[in-house]
């Protein structure tokens, strides 16, 4: 009696070691899942691309150039380019020449590995030459057009530097590649702990039920705290762009672990089901 006591304590603190190891496979298997399936979202992509390029690159670049422009076709104190600098970046032509930059600077993130798109980032910009010239003039300063045109000319090589020509395409690819890995272990750990676990209980289908249930469990809590994370990250909805970049993968592809979520429910409901009718057909 004593023997077979120590067989089933044994058994049960087995079980509670394999179920705990279920729960972190099954975690490693959401995260594998819904990572490959945002790193292949060419939406999401994009979208991500433009939010962290037009925070980064794009705003914060063009309105150094302005700047640099300004001070340098000028003699004036700093307190009269902050206002010249301002009036510019407060045009309507500014805006625009952000959205093209942006737009270019998005195709260029997004082609493939070893491509080299090309970048008008100075025909982008000329629109703004007759701007900063009038702006200034409004200023009480006078700057020839040349000036500008001239720095306009070099603007590429202000905006763009080898740093930053980085494909967010071989980035996606490489991450793709070691979420691929996650997936396939935590797949191939969760089957083994899953099996295992079955093994060792008392009753084989009411395990099955249990862990279905765990993993559908696992799965919606996933996408739910996946989507609060992204609300809290940008709450302003868009207003700042690093943090919408976040908020974009965060709220991005929730279907799969819904799936998935759904699949554990399925199966645990048949699952119960048979149960329900062997526990009949037994009184």
């Amino acid at each position: 009696m004593t023997a077979l006591l120590r067989i089933d304590r044994t058994r049960r603190a087995s079980l509670a070691l394999v179920l705990w190891a279920f729960g972190l496979a099954t975690t490693t298997l959401l995260i594998g899942l819904w990572g490959r399936t945002v790193t292949s979202d060419e939406s999401t992509l994009h979208d991500t691309a433009e939010a962290a390029i037009t925070a980064e690159l794009a705003t914060d670049r063009i309105t150094s150039w302005v700047a640099g422009v300004v001070g340098a076709t000028t003699d004036t104190v700093n307190p009269q380019i902050a206002a010249a600098v301002d009036r510019v970046t407060a045009t309507p032509e500014y805006q625009r020449a952000i959205d093209r930059v942006v737009a270019d600077l998005v195709v260029a993130a997004l082609a493939d590995a070893g491509t080299t798109p090309d970048l008008p980032i100075a025909s982008a910009l000329e629109p703004m030459v007759p701007v900063i010239v009038d702006e200034l003039a409004a200023g009480g300063i006078s700057v020839p057009p040349e000036q500008v045109e001239a720095a306009v000319s070099r603007a590429a090589d202000v905006i763009l530097d080898d740093a930053e020509s980085t494909s967010v395409t071989g980035v996606a690819s490489r991450a793709r590649s070691l979420l691929t890995t996650v997936l396939v272990v935590g797949l191939a750990t969760l089957l083994l702990f899953g099996s295992v676990a079955i093994a060792l209980a008392e009753e084989p289908l009411a395990m099955v039920r249990s862990l279905a249930t765990r993993l559908a469990v696992s799965a919606a809590t996933f996408a739910v705290v996946l989507r609060v994370g992204a609300w809290a990250m940008d709450p302003g909805k868009g207003r700042s762009p690093l943090p919408r970049s976040g908020a974009v993968l965060l709220a991005s592809n929730h279907l799969v672990l819904f799936l998935v979520a759904g699949a554990g429910v399925a199966i645990a409901v048949a699952s119960g089901v048979v149960i329900s009718g062997r526990r009949r057909r037994a009184a």
